[in-house]
């Protein structure tokens, strides 16, 4: 049976229509930062990281602190730092918590013996140099543009660029399997700082980043970062992410 010349041009019209649709679509640059740029990944997970500071003198200093976050439920989730070693800065404290759209931040010093709100004038500052700012603990500041394929190392990767006034983050994501490989911060501009994921390991079902290094150009000073595997667990209580309960320096 022959077909006609209408049924002809439909049969043509739905296979050029097949030849040019890709077969998945990229996700928006949203879903891939959210399965791909997270410190954790975990609902509920904490951890005692080591860091090794190096300035552009040589001069080194190591640091110490526990670092835990957990969901509380779908719109609120809290992020802790406390600072354990050296002595100078122990029982330091830092907490953001989510709530709904916003983010709270709180620090607490040991020598004024009291909570001190981190104002939002202030979010873009290093928590106590140790190269993540305050809003780098809570949910991405800007607007996202489309994401691109670029290939790096002969891996294709997401290339995720996130824009914040004078700000500019870039985000590099393996497009196989959403680990994130590379950060670079742009301020007007200028690089200023670039985060290297050296390693990524399996805990608790899900992937946790667990070694680090955050290089800074301008400056060479450098910070290199290593979870302790036997500290990382996942049983943390609500108490602990109380802006209240900061002055108890234990986790």
């Amino acid at each position: 049976m022959r077909l006609n010349s209408f049924k002809i041009k439909i049969a043509l019209t739905l296979a050029l229509t097949a030849a040019v649709t890709p077969s998945v679509a990229m996700e928006t640059a949203e879903e891939i930062y959210k399965k791909g740029v997270k410190i954790f990944v975990h609902k509920s997970i904490g951890a005692v990281i080591d860091s090794t500071i190096r300035y552009e003198n040589g001069d080194e200093e190591k640091r110490a602190f526990f670092l835990g976050k957990k969901e509380h439920d779908k719109d609120n989730s809290s992020i802790l730092i406390l600072f354990l070693e050296p002595d100078d800065i122990k029982c330091t404290a830092v907490l953001v918590n989510k709530e709904g759209d916003e983010d709270k931040r709180y620090a607490y010093f040991p020598a004024l013996k009291r909570v001190r709100i981190i104002p939002e004038s202030d979010k873009g500052k290093e928590v106590f140099g140790i190269g993540i700012s305050y809003e780098d603990l809570g949910e991405p500041q800007g607007t996202f543009e489309e994401p691109k394929e670029v290939e790096r190392l002969g891996v294709v990767n997401y290339k995720l660029t996130l824009v914040d006034h004078d700000k500019t983050s870039e985000y590099f994501i393996d497009s196989t399997t959403f680990k994130l490989n590379q950060m670079d911060v742009y301020k007007k501009g200028k690089l200023d700082k670039t985060i290297v994921i050296n390693e990524i390991k399996p805990y608790f079902g899900d992937d946790l980043i667990t070694s680090w290094d955050i290089n800074y150009p301008n400056s060479s000073r450098s910070i290199k970062y290593s979870i302790r595997p036997e500290s990382i667990k996942q049983e943390l209580s609500d108490s602990l992410f109380h802006k209240n309960k900061l002055k108890r320096c234990k986790f």
